[in-house]
């Protein structure tokens, strides 16, 4: 609903090639359809898609956190975008689907039709890596714990090679519950199918209870839940390995 830019909006990076197809939708794709477009435009120009030559693929998903929510403008400053980077993982050889205010039940939901039919899409050949982290928008639920590894089993059974499962971070008004769901989460996550847990929550810095001391911006939390830049690169720190150790 906005303008169209090709490049950046910033006329000195204006976009400085020509233009061979122009194709439109009527509606936003769902990232397994991004990826359907993708391989055909190299089909079309008789290229080999990213994936393809790259052999990986990796998906972060989740809550507000993975997609940097009030991050530093345009929204790369978060820990999915730190493993890009410094992994030189190729364009379009890696995703950040991170949603605001979405709980898991919704998130797995979405993911049947959005996301599940991208193993199959690229191949066996392409070893496909999501890793996940939500925790503060189901935090109150009955079985928080069950959510999170029923959302990892349901994206295995679709055909993903390897799932990443971070635990939680700290906040201003973290719940009496926090204990039982990550012993939760340590006794079930195997046959769950998650293939690294990574314990985010003993991080001194964002995941200890007591690390986010106020609703107002620290050095590490921009609001009581949310991180600041510094916040997502101790979550790097912490997912970034595990995700690394199975790509």
């Amino acid at each position: 609903n906005g303008t169209l830019y090709l490049g950046s909006s910033t006329a000195a990076n204006s976009y400085q090639g020509e233009l061979y197809s122009l194709v439109l939708w009527n509606r936003a794709l769902t990232p397994a359809e991004t990826m359907q477009a993708q391989q055909w435009a190299s089909d079309k120009f008789g290229q080999v898609s990213p994936v393809q030559q790259y052999g990986k693929l990796y998906i972060a998903a989740g809550d507000s956190q993975t997609s940097g929510y009030q991050s530093t403008s345009p929204f790369l400053d978060n820990y999915a975008y730190e493993i890009a980077v410094a992994q030189s993982i190729p364009m379009g050889c890696w995703m950040n689907l991170g949603q605001t205010s979405q709980q898991t039940g919704n998130l797995d939901t979405w993911a049947a039709t959005a996301i599940d039919g991208i193993p199959a899409l690229v191949g066996p050949s392409v070893n496909t890596v999501l890793s996940y982290l939500e925790y503060y928008n189901i935090r109150l639920l009955g079985n928080p714990a069950g959510l999170n590894l029923t959302y990892a089993t349901n994206r295995k059974t679709a055909g993903f090679n390897k799932f990443v499962l971070a635990t939680c971070s700290d906040s201003v008004d973290h719940p009496a519950g926090r204990a039982t769901y990550l012993s939760s989460l340590a006794s079930g996550y195997v046959a769950a199918g998650v293939d690294r847990l990574s314990a985010l929550d003993m991080n001194a810095n964002i995941g200890v209870v007591g690390s986010c001391t106020a609703a107002t911006p620290t050095t590490y939390f921009q609001d009581g839940i949310h991180w600041t830049t510094a916040g997502q690169t101790e979550a790097y720190g912490v997912i970034g390995p595990d995700v690394v150790a199975v790509l």
